[in-house]
């Protein structure tokens, strides 16, 4: 149950890089951080520097994300070092159709931050990372192709975390933070760099791709829930049915009430629990 939020310090502390590298020196994801007290979007920072060659496991962050962007292009508030927005740089060995399993593990390490900083998070198919029915987070995971070639790929992920959203009634109705739900501020940095660390685990190369598949199955809350699936851009209702499971490649199956079952790719529709 979410409890009454305690106090804010008057001014949260900024992120700093050189603790954020020195907690993951010996990891791929975070030796580099690349950080800006304000940025416009942290995936499209990620991908600037990916096309100048910065190097796999570059995280870009900051502390005021004032262009953030989610699926489809709708935009993701962020108040000044209220929260986490990060992007991580990869240059995987994947095929294109490969690339939801990044996704997956996204998610999945965005759940396994929350859970240590003791927020039971699940995943909402396909990229909503939630508390019940509010969300949480998000991940944003995207891959600059030449002809079928994975060139690079930015997995980017944000966190609600001390915001208590007191001026937007408009948000609180359906979005929460980490401490709205425990009631206790959290320190950003450290919370970063736990998620570093499972970005580092979930993203390996010798990751297997079923394990991905598993715990991101285990962890979402949509699979067995009855939802209302939407055509994403106009959003007009195009089919409603009990979720029943995930394929390899991200797409959501979803059971009909004549017992017909459909497929659903995860890049065309978004889902509502009913």
């Amino acid at each position: 149950m979410t409890v009454p939020p305690a106090p804010l310090h008057a001014e949260a502390p900024p992120l700093d890089a050189r603790v954020i590298e020195a907690a993951c020196a010996d990891r791929l994801v975070g030796r580099r951080v690349v950080y800006e007290p304000r940025m416009a979007s942290t995936n499209g920072t990620a991908h600037r520097l990916a096309q100048q060659g910065y190097p796999p496991g570059t995280v870009v962050t900051t502390d005021a994300q004032v262009g953030g962007r989610g699926r489809f292009g709708r935009t993701w508030h962020m108040r000044e070092r209220a929260s986490i927005a990060c992007s991580v740089i990869l240059r995987p060995t994947l095929a294109p159709s490969e690339l939801a399993g990044l996704g997956m593990a996204a998610a999945i390490a965005a759940v396994e931050a929350c859970r240590a900083a003791n927020v039971p998070a699940q995943v909402k198919w396909p990229n909503d990372i939630v508390v019940g029915e509010r969300k949480l987070g998000g991940v944003l995971c995207e891959a600059s192709l030449q002809g079928t070639a994975v060139q690079h790929a930015i997995v980017g992920v944000g966190l609600n975390v001390n915001d208590d959203l007191r001026d937007r009634p408009d948000l609180r109705a359906s979005a929460t933070s980490i401490r709205l739900f425990t009631g206790q501020p959290a320190d950003r940095s450290a919370l970063l760099i736990r998620l570093l660390h499972e970005l580092d685990g979930w993203i390996a190369e010798t990751q297997p791709q079923p394990a991905v598949l598993g715990t991101w199955a285990a962890r979402c809350a949509t699979v067995g829930h009855t939802v209302t699936v939407h055509d994403a851009r106009s959003g007009q209702q195009i089919a409603s049915g009990l979720a029943i499971r995930l394929e390899s490649d991200g797409a959501l199956i979803v059971r009909q009430p004549s017992g017909d079952t459909r497929r659903f790719d995860y890049a065309a529709v978004s889902v509502r629990h009913t």
